[in-house]
């Protein structure tokens, strides 16, 4: 979390500095309001903070079908002591017990096949430059991921290996409507209220502003002291109540969802797999033996739930989370890991809560700059799509606008295979660079300081990683 600056003290009202906190409510019951509601519920519990949950029946948040399940999802359930190995297993993700390059440490943890720059450096040369120096004579196989695929072996399935979106979409996928059953089921047994209604209301402090009161259509009455507006696009609480203005990003991922259809397929592998037209995009998802197909086009404007774009999550005593407060639509993305990382910074200022004027322009700063990076990284394969599209002679119409600190990224990796990520980053290092590489306009570039060793030596350091990799398969 960012540090406190002098700028984001001001004077606060009186009442919400010494109140004290005992109830949060989240209204709305998508993957991200339960996800937070899971994890204040094992936070909370020490300091008898209640957790609730409003479902509105009739104003469902539109969300997607699959999530990609990267390690940031099992990082986060194992922080809130969520036992995902029974539900993992029922989404097609395999788990065994085996020493590996990037889990050595622990043997017993599922091995994670997106972390395959954990390799080691070649005198501090990272390993696609080295791979990109040698071109064609870089034959070995590198990745635990393809290495596993090529073996015909299931373990955390990345997509049908040769498509667009194989490159970036890493890790598992699992069916949302079947995480949300988990999620409910696991917050139920941490306590967490669940009631139902068709609309909800508000009071208001006169002075303060803060909501104090959920009015229920079966006009029941809730006090709280804290809401969670997990309502989608519609966000019924920070947007709608609250007047927070949204901020479209139309112009750097100017794409918008159409369609969604669903049939039955033969295949029982999970993955998504990506394919680029005139019009703009398509995922086919597959995962339980059935096959998704999502349409989203390139369009010159949108509005409404399919535009991508960031309000201020933190408003009064009310914090938004998902597209609530974020929204972006692009192929291998998902926004969970920052409602993950809210959900961290928020749990760092109670029970003890401050007036949201003490801490809330930082936070609201931090994850602004949190979701700028996922959307110029979203911006690079978008403009990857484009390029591609663009050489088949029919290109799209509308083009996403790249912001500038993207285009001096693209420069620097085009001029030399270099690549700065700031450390907190919400993106892996590794998947920056493959969108980078797909984003490229020079194949041929890469790290000056290769031309001071010898290509032999960098073969056999690309071999020595191949065989390790077919040892750790071969224990599959």
């Amino acid at each position: 979390m960012s540090r406190l600056t002098q700028a984001d003290l001001f004077d606060t009202p009186t009442n919400t500095h010494t109140r004290a906190l005992k109830s949060i409510w989240v209204v709305g019951d998508d993957v991200h309001g339960l996800s937070t509601a899971v994890a204040f519920a094992t936070a909370l519990k020490p300091f008898g903070i209640k957790v609730g949950v409003v479902s509105l029946t009739t104003a469902t948040a539109k969300q997607a079908s699959l999530h990609t399940c990267n390690s940031h999802l099992f990082e986060f359930h194992r922080r809130y002591q969520i036992p995902e190995r029974a539900f993992m297993q029922s989404q097609g993700v395999a788990f065994f017990n085996a020493m590996s390059l990037a889990t050595a440490s622990c043997p017993n943890e599922p091995v994670w096949l997106a972390n395959d720059t954990r390799l080691p450096l070649f005198n501090g040369i990272e390993l696609h430059q080295i791979k990109r120096w040698l071109g064609e004579s870089a034959s070995v196989e590198t990745s635990f991921a393809t290495a596993t695929a090529k073996a015909g072996k299931v373990v955390f399935p990345s997509g049908q290996q040769g498509a667009l979106g194989n490159s970036f979409e890493l890790g598992a996928v699992v069916d949302t409507e079947a995480y949300c059953a988990f999620l409910t089921q696991q917050a139920l047994e941490r306590g967490v209220t669940f009631v139902s209604s068709n609309d909800i209301a508000f009071e208001r402090c006169p002075h303060s502003g803060d909501i104090t009161t959920l009015l229920l259509s079966n006009n029941q009455r809730i006090q709280c002291d804290w809401v969670l507006d997990a309502t989608g696009s519609q966000a019924r609480v920070i947007g709608q109540e609250l007047k927070q203005p949204y901020e479209s990003w139309h112009a750097h991922l100017p794409v918008c969802h159409v369609d969604e259809t669903t049939e039955q397929s033969a295949s029982n592998t999970p993955g998504i797999a990506v394919s680029v037209n005139d019009a703009g995009y398509y995922q086919t998802q597959h995962i339980g033996g059935v096959k998704r197909t999502v349409t989203f086009a390139a369009s010159h404007s949108v509005a409404g739930e399919s535009e991508s774009g960031v309000r201020e999550p933190v408003s009064h005593n009310c914090l938004a989370v998902g597209p609530a407060a974020y929204h972006i639509n692009v192929p291998g993305m998902s926004t969970l890991h920052i409602t993950h990382r809210i959900i961290e910074r928020f749990l760092n200022v109670v029970p003890c809560l401050p007036a949201p004027a003490t801490w809330g322009r930082a936070f609201n700063r931090s994850t602004k700059q949190d979701c700028k990076h996922v959307r110029d990284f979203s911006c690079l394969l978008l403009s990857a799509m484009a390029t591609r599209q663009q050489e088949t002679g029919k290109p799209w119409q509308v083009l996403p606008q790249l912001p500038e600190p993207l285009t001096q990224a693209l420069a620097l990796f085009n001029e030399s295979a270099r690549c700065t990520v700031p450390p907190d980053a919400m993106i892996h290092r590794q998947r920056w660079l493959e969108a980078l590489a797909l984003a490229s306009s020079n194949e041929l570039a890469f790290e000056p300081l290769l031309n001071a060793v010898s290509q032999a030596s960098g073969k056999q350091f690309l071999q020595r990683i191949a065989t390790q990799i077919q040892s750790l398969v071969s224990q599959c």
